[in-house]
């Protein structure tokens, strides 16, 4: 389905900056292999596990980009994609330069809870961290 991480640029903490290729994971307590992918055609950062299909949508603006809505099956809850799917989106965020607006609670929870993700925050997105 995907080919493993090569090197340490490959893993999600050494974020590659290109998405063209799907992004694979593999980390203890994680889901054994998902497959994250950005959609721009559909707006959207999909992750696939078990055939089963996750997603978050986003709609660049002229100041951030905003992700809008996340959606993930009750067989994926549990499984870490949410956590997963976030790390990814704002990985490529940073990559791209894009400020952030946090318009669904699981990136709201993920960022309040990843301080390290706030430089990425636009001013609005920071309003909305802290309502």
């Amino acid at each position: 389905m995907c080919k493993p991480a090569e090197s340490p640029a490959d893993r999600l903490d050494g974020f590659p900056a290109d998405l063209a290729t799907d992004v694979c994971l593999k980390e203890s307590g994680m889901a054994p292999e998902i497959v994250i992918r950005d959609e721009p055609e559909r707006s959207r950062f999909s992750a696939e596990l078990s055939g089963n299909v996750a997603w978050v949508s986003y709609v660049i603006g002229e100041a951030a980009v905003r992700f809008v809505d996340m959606d993930i099956p009750g067989e994926l809850v549990s499984r870490g994609v949410a956590t997963q799917l976030a790390r990814v989106a704002l990985a490529e965020a940073r990559v791209r330069g894009w400020l952030v607006e946090p318009g669904c609670s699981l990136f709201l929870d993920y960022m309040r809870a990843h301080p390290e993700t706030h430089d990425l925050l636009s001013p609005e997105g920071g309003r909305m961290l802290r309502r």
